[in-house]
């Protein structure tokens, strides 16, 4: 396994991911290469179609079974100790790892985000789900 940069939270490596269709195999992205540094706020932009979500989805594997993926997503803990190898993990590994490593919000946050909570609350929920009980430790990390 590669060995991530300490300062980065994410590292993703000739990154390729195409889908099985009908017609035959479509390439959806072409070997993208890239680095999230650890508390910064990064931005994805691009034309209706250029792979934004793709490649959001990849990070995390939660792509559908027609995906085929190659190259290499390294993906840093939260306390900078252990580095994931998110394309080589099983199930019950990705399952563990998002929420309590990794999550998304989806293009359309009023479908997942209720406007009655804060976000705040929304976040500590997701937290909470995955196991996470103390309250200064979740209002901490929401």
């Amino acid at each position: 396994m590669s060995e991530i940069k300490d300062d980065n939270l994410a590292e993703i490596k000739d990154l390729s991911v195409s889908f099985m269709t009908d017609a035959g195999s479509i390439k959806a992205i072409d070997k993208i290469s890239f680095e999230i540094p650890r508390k910064k706020v990064i931005g994805v932009v691009g034309e209706s179609g250029s792979g934004k979500s793709v490649t959001a989805r990849s990070i995390i594997k939660l792509l559908p079974e027609t995906a085929t993926t190659s190259g290499a997503v390294y993906l840093s803990n939260r306390k900078g100790d252990e580095q994931l190898d998110v394309l080589s993990l099983s199930g019950e590994q990705l399952r563990e790892m998002r929420g309590a490593e990794a999550a998304m919000v989806f293009q359309e946050p009023n479908s997942v985000l209720n406007p009655v909570y804060t976000i705040g609350w929304q976040i500590e929920e997701g937290l909470r789900a995955h196991g996470m009980k103390d309250k200064k430790e979740l209002r901490a990390k929401a």
